[in-house]
């Protein structure tokens, strides 16, 4: 259940935005537009954020166009408690990130995302939606299959110059198991990007800085990358 979800979560990460379906109509442009940074762009800046580790797996934009039917899917199947969550998590993936250009690096303890966006206006629309949400679904449960996992969301203190940011340390268990990720995600611009890591035990305001900082860099060279 929990891959699913990452992979899930990921992908609404990417998005920006965590709208219900209603609101996510009313901001769709019939114009057609190119985004601001090409495939093999996302993947170089993506394998040069992580090139200390070389196990690090990058999977570009066509590669994950491929997990969005899956993602999409996992999403309307389960059942979150409250429904309210359950409404905004669902919303629509594939209408979401249609315009993007989407990257994530996987490395042996974390996830990097990337994703580059045509409408920076949008984009920070979405991010405002993202963050109310996630305010009013700080508790939930996921219910796939009669299992149950129940999450909380724990937002930290993060500031990050020039840039808008926010992290949280998500907690979720079964009754069993009980597992925490760190959350931390940055925009800049029409670029947005993330890093989610495994953790135990507290989370230091160094933790957070340390991941800030990572996006921070990343966006920087994404700016650069754009500008050309």
């Amino acid at each position: 259940m929990r891959a699913g979800f990452i992979l899930a979560t990921g992908l609404l990460a990417l998005s920006g935005c965590t709208q219900n379906p209603a609101a996510s109509a009313g901001t769709q442009s019939s114009a057609p537009v190119a985004p601001a940074l090409d495939a093999a762009t996302v993947e170089r800046l993506l394998k040069d954020a992580t090139n200390d580790d070389p196990k690090t797996v990058v999977l570009g934009d066509r590669q994950l166009r491929e997990s969005i039917p899956k993602a999409q899917q996992w999403l309307e199947d389960v059942k979150v408690t409250p429904e309210t969550c359950g409404i905004t998590f669902a919303a629509p993936v594939a209408e979401q990130l249609k315009n993007s250009t989407l990257g994530v690096a996987q490395t042996r303890d974390q996830l990097l995302t990337l994703a580059s966006y045509p409408d920076a206006g949008k984009l920070a629309e979405h991010w405002q939606q993202t963050t109310e949400a996630a305010k009013k679904c700080t508790r939930y449960s996921v219910n796939v299959d009669g299992q149950v996992r129940a999450y909380h969301l724990a937002k930290q203190p993060v500031a990050v110059q020039d840039l808008a940011a926010d992290a949280w340390v998500v907690t979720s268990s079964d009754g069993t198991d009980t597992s925490q990720q760190l959350m931390v995600r940055a925009l800049s611009g029409s670029s947005l990007a993330g890093v989610q890591r495994t953790v135990s035990g507290q989370v230091s305001k160094q933790d957070v800085a340390k991941a800030a900082d990572q996006l921070a860099q990343l966006l920087k060279q994404a700016e650069k990358a754009a500008e050309k």
